[in-house]
């Protein structure tokens, strides 16, 4: 018996000596369980402290702490704990936070929270106590006690710097400096293209057949439609605006569609009561609106903005919380800051809402934190003076410069295909603005002149201006091609494939266009024709889609392919050859009443 007890304690000490027992596996979960916290889901009105470390199993260990509300609770760390700091309002506020500890690279968290104490005795403040505003803004520093309180005090200081009022026919001269885009011309507010300053409704200049007039965002009809108003004249929220989509406009109230009646190829939408523009202006229709309400609230106006929908001819617009979600989604650009210097040295008044973005959160703190905004949000932007500013435009400008003197090889190809792609992903309204493209044009053509290609652009405008019927074929010569046509117009300087309502080419078995009602066709004869391109301008109800076809004898027809996706308003149709071909072209539009504008049309040899 002695013996194997002896063995026995032998072999223990030999498995201890050599660490073949197992080791006691220690892990984050398990230190940071034990940690207690003594406010933990008690409510609390003074600040306290938590530990900075914690002991397990006889070592010691470094805590972390965060806190979700910052704005109610924060820590800072002082030698062997933290000072747990709490900020009391005039509510109770409930607040989470979590202690954190690292052990063998793994990470974890115990959560506790404490419900902070209102503040006794406090009133309730619209504006913050800790931000200075200055100048212009002086009145506003300090803590309103009520929202009517803010609300006068901006309505004062709006209104009684208002000193110039202007008349309706000196706006002409302020839009003209307040929404130019260079020297010579405006940008139009809701399509974002250029016309020439000079070309006014009424001064019967017009550039290109269009022309801006003086759009009232906020609807004259709603509230003072008479000139004896000031708000009429207000230039804060007058903007050059294309004549045509301002009719679109007429009255209607802004608010986001859902399945829009009628749209353009700027992102405009509406229908005979709402208008939704285009996404690079929603906020600055916002907040003119916002500067409206709080100018005009006076012994002449209350304009008021609602969610209800029914205004009529009222002083009433909306919608009130689209108008809010459009200004936080849309923030304050530099074509809006400088816009407001402008109108400033001509009424000696300022748009608030430009100057600062957050009083929108104060004019209206229930929607927006129904929207997610919070105030430490808007604050920050006060302290960043963040302003938004888009210079897609101008890099793009300055780029094709830099290459305007360089003379083009085949190893551009790169340089050349970065810039058109940057130019394609413009909006139309936005492309109007590369005033400079003609130097793109220009070296994208030197560089396929290289590679052998050749590419020229045909004028159809040179077609008689009367259309013809069916049976009846219109021809003209231009850089050495014939074209052929039937059923067009060149009114108003463009070149409208289809014309006649009722005298549309009548179904000819050589076209083989199978059982199309009604066609019309632009036919040309051509050599080594490798691709072809055109710009599409507007199409007519009626127009179900359209075709290449192609003969090489001119007899025997047939379609090469089905450009229907490509026909779209303001988009660039185009049909590359897999190989050159020399015969009869011909570009088809069909449907009821197939008509069509096409604009550059280009061939590729």
């Amino acid at each position: 018996m002695k013996k194997i007890a002896l063995l026995t304690c032998f072999l223990l000490l030999t498995l201890t000596s050599c660490n073949l027992l197992p080791e006691e596996k220690i892990t984050a979960n398990e230190i940071i369980d034990t940690l207690t916290v003594d406010v933990n889901n008690e409510t609390v009105t003074s600040d306290f402290t938590v530990p900075a470390t914690i002991t397990y199993k006889n070592k010691t260990y470094d805590l972390t702490w965060e806190s979700e509300n910052e704005k109610a609770l924060t820590f800072s760390l002082n030698g062997s704990y933290y000072n747990a700091k709490i900020t009391r309002s005039t509510s109770d506020v409930k607040v989470k936070f979590n202690a954190s500890v690292k052990y063998n690279d793994e990470t974890a968290s115990k959560n506790f929270s404490i419900t902070i104490a209102k503040e006794e005795n406090i009133e309730p403040g619209v504006l913050p106590s800790d931000v200075t505003y200055t100048g212009y803004y002086a009145d506003m520093t300090g803590s309103f006690s009520t929202y009517d309180s803010f609300f006068t005090t901006l309505n004062d200081i709006v209104k009684s710097t208002h000193t110039n009022e202007l008349t309706y026919k000196e706006v002409w001269t302020v839009l003209q400096e307040s929404d130019a885009y260079d020297s010579d011309n405006i940008e139009c507010f809701y399509t974002g293209i250029l016309l020439s300053k000079e070309a006014r409704d009424g001064s019967g200049i017009t550039d290109g057949g269009k022309v801006w007039n003086r759009e009232h965002v906020w609807a004259k009809s709603h509230g003072f439609n008479d000139e004896k108003y000031t708000a009429y004249a207000d230039a804060h929220h007058l903007r050059a605006t294309e004549k045509v989509i301002n009719s679109s406009r007429n009255n209607s109230y802004f608010d986001e569609i859902v399945n829009p009646a009628n749209t353009d190829i700027y992102g405009n939408k509406w229908n005979s009561e709402v208008f939704e523009p285009r996404d690079e202006v929603k906020g600055d229709v916002a907040r003119i609106l916002f500067y409206m309400v709080t100018r005009y609230h006076d012994s002449e106006l209350t304009l008021t903005l609602d969610n209800t929908g029914n205004y009529n001819n009222e002083p009433t617009l909306g919608m009130l919380d689209t108008l809010i979600k459009w200004h936080y989604e849309d923030p304050v650009s530099e074509t809006e800051i400088k816009r407001n210097e402008v109108v400033y040295t001509y009424q000696g008044n300022r748009n608030p809402y430009i100057d600062h973005p957050e009083f929108v959160y104060y004019l209206y703190q229930d929607e927006s934190e129904e929207l997610g905004i919070t105030e430490e949000t808007v604050l920050e932007k006060v302290k960043n003076d963040e302003v938004v500013e888009d210079t897609t435009i101008s890099d793009l400008i300055n780029d094709i410069n830099s290459i305007k003197d360089k003379t083009i090889t085949l190893e551009d190809k790169e340089i050349l295909d970065g810039l058109q792609n940057r130019y394609n992903t413009l909006s139309e309204a936005d492309k109007t603005k590369v005033t400079n493209y003609s130097i793109l044009e220009e070296k994208i053509k030197e560089y396929k002149e290289l590679l052998g290609i050749k590419e020229i652009t045909y004028d159809l405008k040179k077609f008689p201006s009367t259309g013809t019927s069916y049976g009846q074929v219109a021809e003209i010569e231009d850089q050495g091609v014939t074209f052929y046509t039937t059923n067009y117009s060149t009114k108003d300087d463009e070149f409208l494939l289809g014309f006649n309502t009722n005298n549309y080419s009548k179904p000819n078995s050589k076209y083989n266009v199978g059982n199309w009602s009604k066609y019309a066709v632009l036919e040309f004869n051509v050599k080594d024709l490798k691709g072809i391109s055109f710009d599409v301008g507007t199409i007519n109800s009626g127009f179900n889609g359209g075709c290449i076809i192609y003969s090489k004898d001119g007899i025997n027809y047939e379609i090469l392919d089905d450009l229907s996706e490509y026909l779209v308003e303001g988009q660039t149709a185009f049909y590359e050859l897999t190989e050159a071909k020399s015969g009869y072209f011909g570009i088809v539009v069909h449907g009821s009443q197939p008509r069509m504008i096409i604009k550059n049309f280009t061939l590729t040899y």
